[in-house]
C-alpha cells in the first residue's frame, strides 16, 4: 500500500534494506536507576512511551539530527520544520505522504481577537489541533495506540528543541557573568567576551533550572510573609473517572493509556474543580488515617478501600514497587496509636485504633496501619487518590517545595553491545556551564506531559502574587553582555 500511494517511499531507501546488507551491531539501551531523595533518576514504572533527549544539542547545530537515504542522492539532512518530516518519521500515520507542520500554515484570524492576530499557526497551536478527537475528521491518529503516544513525545520535544535553538542562538542577549568576573579576567588580559560567562537559560523559559529555582524562592518568601502551609495535599488522576470511560466509549479500544490527551483534559478539569473548592471553602474536615466503617459510613468506606490503602508490601508483596532493601520506602505498616499526636521530632503521628476493621487486597487482610491520610470530604469528592497530610515544621516545608520544584524527569543512559557490561568512564573533563545542555541531557519526556505542555496547562499556580528583587554581595552582580564584546569595553 505504501508502495502504491507513497511518494516518500519509493524517493527513499527503507531502513529494513540497509540492515539487511549492512552488518548492524546487536545494540541495547540500559536505562539506570539512581536513588536520591527527588526521585528524578527512579527508573520508569509504567510502559507507556517516553522520549530520553540526550545531550546532543551542541551550539554548532539548531535542529534535531535528522538524516534521510535518498534512493539517488544518498544522505540529506533536514529539520523538523520540513513538511514532509512528519510523514517520513510516521508512515503509517501519513500513509500518502500528507504535510505536516510548516512554518507557513496561515493563522484564521477570525475566531480570535484582534490584538492577538498574526499571520501563521505556531508550532505548538498546529499539534494542539492535531491531537483532537473529532466526530467528522479521520481518527487514523488519535486511534493509533503506541504510536500516538510516540507522536505526542515526539511532537514536544520537537517543540522544546525548536524554543532551546532560539536561545542559544540569541545568546547575545543573555551572556552573563558576575561582575567581580569580569574584572578578574581583564586583569588577566582576557579580553574576550566568547571565553567568558556561561551560557544560560532565563527564568522566563518554563520547566528551565533557573525558573524552578525562582518557584522555590517565592514559595518560600510567601511563607515568610504568611507562615507556613497547614496541609500537604497530592491529587492522582484516576484513569477510571466517568469522564474518561465514556470519551473512550466512541473510540477503538478502552486503554487509557493509549488515550493521554482525554486523561490529560480530564484531569485537568477536576484539579481546576479541586482548588475552587479550596478556595470557596475555608474549613473540609479532619485527616484521618483509618478505614470506615462499612454499616455507618459505606460510601467513605468503598472510596479509603479503592484508593488509600498501601500495598500490600513486604511480606506479603516483597516485589512491590515501594520495597527498597527489604523495606518498605514509605515505612508501612505503621504502628497502632490511640490518639493523633506529634513524636520527638514533630511529625504527626495520626490516630491509627485496632478497631478490627480489615480489608482484603490481594491474599492479605490490611487494617488502619495500612491506610495513607486522607480527608473523607476531599476524597469522595474527588473519586481519587487524594493524600492529605498536615505540615508545619519549616525543614518539612523547605524539603516539599524543593521536591515540587526539582524539574523534569531524567534517565541516566548509556548504548551498549548486548554482550558487553557497563564501565564508567573516568576522563570527564569539566566544561563551561551550559545550562541548556545541562537541562536537555538525559530528560526523560512521557506522552502525558507532552500532551499536558502542549495544550498550555499550568505547570505550577500561586497566590498571592510575588515580586521578585535581587539581592547580591558587593561585585557579584549579574552583567548581560554581546557575545564577541571586549571586556574592557563592558
Amino acid at each position: 500500500m505504501l508502495d502504491e500511494n507513497n511518494e516518500l517511499v519509493r524517493t527513499f531507501r527503507r531502513i529494513r534494506q540497509d540492515l539487511q546488507i549492512s552488518s548492524t551491531p546487536n545494540l541495547r539501551l540500559r536505562i539506570f536507576g539512581i536513588k536520591s531523595r527527588n526521585r528524578q533518576y527512579d527508573l520508569p514504572t509504567s510502559s507507556d512511551i517516553a522520549a530520553l533527549i540526550p545531550g546532543d544539542f551542541v551550539a554548532d547545530r539548531e535542529d534535531r539530527d535528522i538524516i534521510v537515504d535518498h534512493r539517488g542522492k544518498g544522505l540529506k539532512g533536514i529539520t523538523s520544520l520540513n513538511p514532509k518530516f512528519e510523514a517520513l518519521h510516521f508512515p503509517l500515520l501519513f500513509p500518502y505522504g500528507e504535510y505536516g507542520f510548516h512554518p507557513q500554515i496561515s493563522y484564521n484570524a477570525s475566531f480570535c481577537p484582534a490584538s492577538m492576530r498574526r499571520k501563521f499557526v505556531t508550532q505548538k497551536e498546529y499539534y494542539a489541533f492535531r491531537l483532537q478527537y473529532r466526530l467528522n475528521e479521520g481518527h487514523t491518529l488519535v486511534q493509533s495506540g503506541k504510536a500516538l503516544q510516540h507522536y505526542c513525545v515526539d511532537a514536544f520535544s520537537t517543540i522544546e528543541l525548536n524554543r532551546l535553538a532560539f536561545l542559544r542562538t540569541h545568546q547575545k542577549d543573555l551572556r552573563a557573568e558576575v561582575y567581580q568576573g569580569l574584572q578578574d579576567a581583564f586583569a588577566k588580559g582576557d579580553m574576550d567576551g566568547e571565553k567568558l560567562g556561561r551560557i544560560i537559560m532565563p527564568s522566563s523559559y518554563t520547566g528551565g533550572p533557573r525558573y524552578m529555582q525562582q518557584l522555590y524562592h517565592d514559595a518560600m518568601a510567601t511563607c515568610q510573609h504568611y507562615g507556613n502551609p497547614y496541609l500537604f495535599v497530592t491529587f492522582t488522576c484516576n484513569a477510571l473517572w466517568e469522564e474518561i470511560v465514556d470519551a473512550f466509549a466512541d473510540m477503538v479500544g478502552p486503554n487509557s493509556e493509549l488515550k493521554p490527551m482525554v486523561v490529560c483534559r480530564v484531569f485537568h478539569m477536576k484539579l481546576a474543580i479541586l482548588i475552587d473548592q479550596f478556595k470557596r471553602e475555608s474549613y473540609f474536615g479532619k485527616t484521618i488515617a483509618k478505614i470506615p466503617d462499612p454499616n455507618l459510613d459505606p460510601e467513605g468506606y468503598a472510596a479509603v478501600v479503592k484508593f488509600m490503602i498501601h500495598g500490600p508490601c513486604g511480606v506479603n508483596n516483597p516485589t512491590s514497587p515501594c520495597m527498597k532493601d527489604g523495606k518498605c520506602s514509605k515505612y508501612f505498616p505503621k504502628e497502632f496509636c490511640s490518639e493523633t499526636l506529634f513524636d520527638k521530632f514533630g511529625n504527626v503521628v495520626y490516630r491509627r485504633r485496632n478497631s478490627g476493621i480489615q480489608v482484603q487486597k490481594g491474599k492479605a487482610m490490611l487494617d488502619n496501619r495500612y491506610v495513607v491520610p486522607y480527608n473523607r470530604n476531599l476524597l469522595v469528592r474527588a473519586e481519587a487518590h487524594i493524600n492529605v497530610e498536615i505540615c508545619h515544621k519549616g525543614g518539612l516545608v523547605k524539603y516539599l517545595f524543593k521536591y515540587i520544584t526539582k524539574g523534569p524527569d531524567r534517565s541516566l543512559i548509556v548504548a551498549e553491545d548486548s554482550t558487553s557490561s557497563v564501565q564508567v568512564p573516568s576522563n570527564i573533563t569539566k566544561k563551561t556551564k551550559d545550562e541548556i545542555q545541562e537541562f536537555i541531557d538525559c530528560r526523560s519526556l512521557s506522552s502525558y506531559e507532552a500532551i499536558w505542555r502542549i495544550n498550555e496547562y499550568s505547570i505550577h499556580h500561586r497566590e498571592p502574587n510575588v515580586v521578585r528583587l535581587g539581592v547580591h554581595m558587593d561585585g557579584q552582580q549579574n552583567v548581560s553582555y554581546k557575545r564577541r564584546s571586549n571586556i574592557q569595553n563592558v
